[in-house]
């Protein structure tokens, strides 16, 4: 999801649940109604973590999420956000090399208070792309072995077009990601300026 903050500014969140089903389901529901409401409230990514864990871990047990929340700014085309238990977001630069930001605090869910761990990464996109997704790309097989990160960065690579919206369009089209087999389900997204 996106919220659009104003002055070039937007939050944007991307989880996965764990379970399936209404449950899940539901989880998934309030954790967007939190992540709307308190980012437009307080304009700040620490707090609306913390209102999101809270509610989650008080009032559905056993259940969590592994998200990135994060900022984009049109004008300066930088990235922020944190990685909470979530798949590493993958950095590609304009001349191919790639960095990878693993998470850094439990998922969201599992304790009512904040891991201490949880750090902010930042990246610049004046010179590449960055590239979020859930767990079914790279636990994606190709003759019987999951392609992890590694495949997945060579997918992406493969697929890198002028705009962000095309290459993420690209990514999902790929046959390698064929939705019929699929073992879960898939969400990917890509933030970088226009070339």
């Amino acid at each position: 999801d996106f919220i659009d903050l104003g002055d070039n500014e937007f939050f944007f969140i991307l989880a996965d649940v764990s379970g399936k089903g209404v449950q899940a389901s539901i989880v998934m529901v309030y954790a967007l109604s939190i992540f709307r409401q308190e980012s437009m409230n307080s304009k700040n990514l620490e707090k609306t973590i913390k209102k999101i864990n809270y509610g989650i871990a008080t009032n559905f047990e056993g259940l969590f999420i592994t998200t990135v929340i994060g900022s984009f700014n049109l004008l300066t085309k930088k990235v922020a956000f944190f990685n909470l238990g979530h798949n590493p977001p993958i950095f590609i630069s304009e001349q191919g090399e790639t960095k990878i930001f693993p998470a850094t605090s439990i998922p969201i869910g599992i304790s009512s208070k904040i891991d201490p761990n949880m750090k902010k990464e930042e990246e610049n996109l004046s010179n590449g792309r960055i590239f979020f997704y859930t767990d079914g790309f790279p636990e994606t097989k190709k003759e019987n072995k999951e392609i992890g990160e590694e495949g997945l960065i060579k997918q992406i690579k493969l697929s890198i077009v002028h705009s962000a919206q095309e290459t993420t369009n690209k990514i999902m089209t790929q046959p390698i990601f064929n939705p019929e087999k699929l073992a879960d389900d898939m969400t990917f997204m890509t933030l970088g300026p226009l070339k």
